[in-house]
C-alpha cells in the first residue's frame, strides 16, 4: 500500500452532471471552548434530497473531527457554514467538481456561508494510491490558479496511511473518513480561527497521534463504522 507523506494541511458550483451531486451546509456555532462544539452541531439541508453519504460525512465530522478535537479550530472555521458536496461520478467528475468548488471558495472570500468545503467521492478513488494521485492533481490546480497560500487542501480516505506509520497504527485514523474526501479551506479563515482559539498548530499533530493511539484502532474503527451510510438515519 502506498503511504501519504503529507500531514494534515488544515488540522489538516455543482458539475454538469447535477443529478449525481447533493450538497448540505452545516452551521456550527463557534464556541470559546472548542470541546463544546460537538454539542452545538446543527445540520441545515440546502437541497431537499436525502443522501446517505452526506449524512455519513456529516456524522464523521461531528463524531471524529469535532467530537475528538482532531481539528481544534474546526468549529470556529465552520462557524459561518461548512459545505459538503457529494460527487458520485468517476475520478474525472470528482476533479471537475473540486475545480469548481475551488474557484467558488476563492471567489467568495468574506462570504461566511462558504467558509470551507468538503468534496466527498464515494464512487471514485477507491484505492489509496489513486487518491494520492487525485490529491496531487488538486494541489496542481491550486498552484496553477495562484492560490497557494490562499486555499489549503486537507485529505481524508478510508485507508489513509502516513508514510512514517505502520498500517495498523491508530494515528492513521486522524485522516480516515467514510469515503474519500478533499477538504478545501481558506488559509485566512484558518489563521483567524487559530488566533481566536489560541491553538498551537505545531502541537496539533502530536496531540492527535497521542489521542488516537490512546483510544486505539478498535475504538476509532468503531466510531467511523458508526457513521457508515447504512447506520446513519435521515
Amino acid at each position: 500500500m502506498l503511504r501519504s507523506r503529507r500531514r494534515p494541511g488544515a488540522c489538516q458550483a455543482p458539475t454538469a452532471r447535477a443529478a449525481g451531486i447533493v450538497w448540505t451546509s452545516f452551521a456550527v456555532a463557534a464556541a470559546a471552548n472548542p470541546s463544546d462544539a460537538s454539542a452545538q452541531w446543527t445540520p441545515t439541508v440546502v437541497r431537499a434530497e436525502s443522501d446517505a453519504w452526506t449524512r455519513s460525512v456529516s456524522c464523521w465530522v461531528q463524531t471524529c473531527v469535532i467530537g475528538l478535537e482532531l481539528c481544534p479550530w474546526a468549529a470556529a472555521a465552520a462557524a459561518g457554514g461548512m459545505r459538503v458536496v457529494v460527487e458520485r461520478g468517476d475520478e474525472g467528475d470528482v476533479l471537475t467538481c473540486v475545480a469548481r468548488e475551488l474557484r467558488t471558495l476563492a471567489d467568495t472570500a468574506g462570504v461566511t456561508e462558504r467558509a470551507t468545503t468538503l468534496v466527498a467521492s464515494p464512487g471514485a478513488f477507491e484505492s489509496f494510491a489513486s487518491f494520492l494521485d487525485g490529491a496531487a492533481a488538486v494541489e496542481d490546480m491550486i498552484d496553477a490558479r495562484d492560490l497557494t497560500g490562499v486555499i489549503q487542501l486537507a485529505t481524508f480516505h478510508p485507508t489513509f496511511r502516513f508514510a512514517e506509520t505502520e498500517e495498523h497504527d491508530a494515528s492513521n485514523w486522524t485522516n480516515r473518513s467514510p469515503c474519500p474526501v478533499f477538504h478545501l479551506l481558506r488559509e485566512a479563515d484558518v489563521t483567524r480561527a487559530l488566533r481566536a482559539g489560541r491553538v498551537d498548530a505545531e502541537q496539533i499533530w502530536s496531540a492527535n497521534v497521542a489521542r488516537t493511539r490512546a483510544l486505539g484502532s478498535a475504538h476509532m474503527r468503531g466510531l467511523l463504522g458508526g457513521c457508515a451510510p447504512r447506520k446513519v438515519r435521515a
